[in-house]
C-alpha cells in the first residue's frame, strides 16, 4: 500500500501544478476581435500619448464606435495581457485598461458614465449591450 501512495503523490502534484499554470495563462481563451485581419482603421489616433507603453500597437484592432467612443482591442506589453482602448475623438480624451489573458475587465469611457467590459469569447455574466465579440457596454 505505501508504494501506491509514493507513485500517486508526484502524479497528483504534477496535475495540480499544470492546472494552476493553465489558469494563470488564461488557458485557451479566445479574443475574436484580436484575430480580425488588420485594416486601415486599426491606427491609434496621434493624440493618444505613448500608446506603446501599455499596448502592442501592431496588434491593435479597431472594433467599433459606440456612443461617440472609438474602441480598440490589443495585446498588452506585459506578458499574457490583453487591453481595451476607448477614445473620445471629439474631446481628444482616452483611457486604456489591461488584464490577464482570459480575465474580464471593465473601464469607464472618457468623460461619461458609460463603461466597457473586455472579456474573452467565452465570457458571460454581463447584461450589457454587446458592442463587439469581446466588448460589452454597461453603466459604471
Amino acid at each position: 500500500m505505501p508504494r501506491t501512495r509514493r507513485r500517486l503523490a508526484p502524479l497528483a502534484l504534477i496535475v495540480a501544478v499544470s492546472s494552476a499554470l493553465a489558469a494563470c495563462t488564461g488557458g485557451s481563451a479566445v479574443y475574436s476581435d484580436l484575430m480580425a485581419a488588420p485594416s486601415d482603421a486599426d491606427g491609434i489616433p496621434e493624440f493618444v500619448d505613448d500608446p506603446d507603453a501599455l499596448i502592442e500597437v501592431e496588434t491593435a484592432r479597431y472594433v467599433a464606435t459606440d456612443l461617440g467612443n472609438d474602441l480598440w482591442v490589443a495585446e498588452g506589453t506585459e506578458p499574457d495581457t490583453v487591453c481595451v482602448l476607448a477614445v473620445d475623438p471629439a474631446e481628444q480624451t482616452w483611457v486604456v485598461g489591461c488584464t490577464l489573458w482570459g480575465s474580464p475587465m471593465g473601464i469607464g469611457a472618457p468623460g461619461s458614465g458609460t463603461g466597457y467590459i473586455l472579456r474573452p469569447d467565452s465570457g458571460t455574466g454581463n447584461d450589457g449591450v454587446a458592442v463587439s465579440a469581446n466588448i460589452v457596454r454597461g453603466r459604471m
